[in-house]
């Protein structure tokens, strides 16, 4: 985002253009305070300076606005180009991937040097790495100060900090005071004997958790995951931390509420993120309308769904498997494939927190040795997925969100019985790939015939629209149309 035209930043500020929320910050000297451009406060112009991110405001002594929190407020960059390193970042310092790396490691996770990335912050984010780890840890220990009952030590520990000492000071410097003193500023009544901890997530309206819930609900893992109302609840693992989670949408407020218990408050983070990952919380959809042809009858599909999000992953291996025995077969033998490796091979959850959240989704390790012949697939299929565990076990292929994704599409695509239709359905759901295309699907290849369109390519947004098309074409262009329709697919 250029952040050298005054003019037209104001403009926008003033217009309170939703296009660019998250794109970039205002800091008004007056007040010392930063604001989203959608923020309802209108200083003048000469008093607005205008930031690139949230951690380059805070870096010159720009205090969150109360009104509008822009240290919540999702992100809404599509990362290319030499910048992907920086969005992959992001999501490591995001998950607490790089809290224990010096920056020379953490770089060289990335494929680059220190000093390129340090260069590639300052000219995208205009701040280095360690000011962006330390603004987003910051936050987090406010909103869990603000939004649970934690005990302060645990608050730090959660935030990942490793000694309460330097918590301290560093939030009193940020915030100039102490961590104790927020808890009258809750407005949370507390849960007297809960083992929840609650979570605020903000999205960018419109948001059609419908949609996303529908998805997931029919491509649901029993046994791991529950779907009870509109409440999305899952059993998890995180290293040697246990847990469970509840999701719900609360459309008032434009904001999905999560209720977590994890045994290792350290790994807090990490969950967090995994829901913002899942449930896509982070896409501003009113950036991409300027991308989208407006005599495009195809982009005009998703225009008329912006509310889509992409159903994303819990666990990407979980999912990478999922989509594996889901090729060539309709919705409902795939989710019986699952429940069987699940019963088969998921460890038990000692006490389950959900009902019907009772196992844990076996891991790449057990998988790479397992005997998949009574799950009841082809042969091709058992050893694309046993293939693709041992790759995953012994670290030869990344499936998360801070993979190199052209990279990792290549080297799913050398596994025999995974085709371009399954690296797509990967690179979307576990990678996060807004630009992923299953261009060999059947609904998307009758769907583009059906507009006599040859083309096929809506950068970077051909996720989007692949969903938007689904959602509009499922029913009419499938080969059965029917209540009982089944979802046949192309590799």
């Amino acid at each position: 985002m250029d952040i050298t035209n005054k003019e037209l930043l104001y403009k926008i500020v003033c217009a309170r253009d939703k296009r660019y929320d998250g794109r970039f910050y205002c800091g008004v000297r007056t007040t010392g305070i930063y604001c989203r451009p959608i923020c309802p406060a209108r200083p003048k112009i000469e008093n607005i300076a205008f930031y690139r991110s949230a951690a380059e405001a805070e870096k010159l002594g720009f205090r969150a606005c109360l009104r509008c929190r822009p240290d919540l407020a999702p992100s809404s960059a599509q990362w290319n180009g030499t910048a992907a390193v920086v969005g992959r970042a992001l999501v490591m310092i995001s998950r607490g991937e790089a809290d224990q790396d010096s920056l020379e490691r953490f770089a060289g996770r990335l494929g680059v040097s220190d000093r390129h990335l340090r260069r590639l912050f300052e000219e995208h984010l205009g701040a280095s790495p360690i000011e962006v780890a330390s603004s987003k840890r910051l936050h987090l220990a406010k909103q869990l100060l603000t939004q649970s009952d934690l005990p302060v030590t645990e608050v730090a520990f959660a935030s990942g900090y490793q000694s309460i000492r330097r918590f301290n000071e560093a939030f009193k410097q940020k915030f100039r005071t102490a961590p104790s003193s927020l808890r009258g500023l809750s407005e949370r009544i507390p849960d007297e004997g809960s083992n929840f901890i609650q979570i605020e997530i903000p999205v960018i309206a419109p948001f059609d958790w419908e949609h996303v819930f529908g998805f997931l609900k029919k491509h649901g893992a029993t046994g791991i995951e529950s779907f009870s109302g509109e409440r999305y609840r899952r059993s998890f693992s995180i290293e040697n931390a246990v847990g469970a989670v509840d999701v719900r949408y609360e459309a008032k407020k434009a904001q999905l509420s999560a209720r977590i218990s994890i045994s290792d408050l350290t790994h807090l983070r990490a969950v967090i993120e995994r829901v913002r990952d899942m449930f896509d919380t982070r896409t501003n959809p009113h950036a991409h309308i300027g991308d989208l042809g407006a005599k495009d009858p195809i982009a005009s599909c998703y225009r008329g769904e912006l509310g889509i999000r992409i159903p994303g992953a819990w666990e990407p291996f979980e999912t990478a498997v999922s989509i594996v025995l889901g090729q060539l077969v309709s919705v409902e033998q795939a989710r019986l494939k699952v429940a069987k490796l699940v019963d088969r091979f998921g460890a038990k959850v000692t006490t389950p927190v959900f009902d019907g959240c009772t196992h844990l989704f076996p891991s790449a390790r057990v998988l790479a040795g397992a005997d998949l012949k009574d799950i009841g697939m082809t042969k091709v299929r058992e050893r694309a997925i046993r293939e693709l565990s041992i790759q995953v076990f012994e670290k030869r292929i990344d499936l998360s969100r801070s993979a190199d994704v052209e990279k990792t599409k290549a080297q799913l695509l050398t596994i025999p019985g995974i085709g371009p239709w399954t690296a797509e359905m990967i690179a979307m759901r576990c990678l996060g790939d807004a630009n992923a295309f299953p261009a060999t699907d059947l609904i998307i290849k009758r769907a583009l015939e059906h507009h006599r369109n040859k083309k096929g390519d809506w950068s970077p947004w051909n996720a989007y629209i692949t969903l938007a098309l689904w959602k509009k074409y499922a029913a009419v262009l499938s080969r059965k149309n029917s209540s009982s329709r089944r979802s046949v697919r192309s590799r």
